[in-house]
């Protein structure tokens, strides 16, 4: 990670959020790790630490783009935001989940509930090139049974369908640059030569390529 970037990220948050209490993940040891930073805030001030964290986000010189979890824009009580880095690994996505006291506990609030769901300026090339990265992390990792999933995923999520005869590095490159035509514009995540270079070592668990959805669950990707 950069020098120092994380820290002073940190230390904005704590500086400038309302009173609350934060969860600090320790740095990432692997570089396929996504980093989750929770704050717990008082109920009568969760709409201002929401508020806050948002503004704070979009002004760090470090931040490439901020987008907000749809099913959770609308909670009362809990919101995911996902912040990409500039000059940090592909995989180092900053998932920032607030939440009010109350439900502090409650890692499954609101997920499902339809009056919390807003996906206005949601935007779904940024959130299938997510599924693209995912599936490099899934193959990396020896999870070749979820990697067809995601990739099917992301594609249906911009309205295209897969190529049959495509190999894995084809698919999973060609989904990403799909939605950089979508939507092209500076906040889409570097996308490094290795990444195909490892997919190309690890081809031996590859998957097989059908549009079919995968088991229950294993398509399933936040982001």
């Amino acid at each position: 990670m950069r020098p120092g970037c994380a820290q002073n990220s940190k230390r904005s948050y704590r500086v400038r959020l309302p009173p609350s209490t934060a969860r600090w993940p320790p740095t990432p040891q692997t570089p396929t790790a996504t980093l989750t930073y929770g704050w717990v805030a008082w109920d009568e001030t969760f709409g201002a630490a929401v508020s806050a964290a948002e503004r704070l986000a979009a002004q760090l010189a470090s931040v490439r783009a901020v987008r907000i979890d749809p099913g959770l824009a609308r909670s009362d009580h809990r919101r995911l935001i996902f912040v990409r880095l500039a000059g940090v690994p592909l995989f180092w996505r900053v998932d920032l989940d607030i939440r009010a006291r109350s439900v502090a506990a409650d890692d499954s609030y609101d997920e499902g509930n339809p009056t919390a769901r807003d996906a206005t300026g949601w935007s779904r090339p940024a959130s299938a090139i997510e599924n693209a990265i995912a599936a490099i992390k899934s193959v990396i990792r020896g999870r070749a049974d979820v990697t067809s999933g995601l990739l099917s995923g992301g594609y249906e999520r911009i309205g295209l369908a897969p190529t049959s005869e495509a190999s894995l590095t084809e698919l999973i490159t060609g989904l990403a640059e799909s939605c950089a035509c979508l939507e092209p514009g500076p906040a889409w995540p570097a996308w490094p030569a290795r990444c195909g270079k490892s997919l190309k070592i690890s081809s031996a668990r590859r998957p097989s390529h059908g549009t079919g959805r995968a088991r229950a669950g294993s398509t399933r990707r936040r982001g």
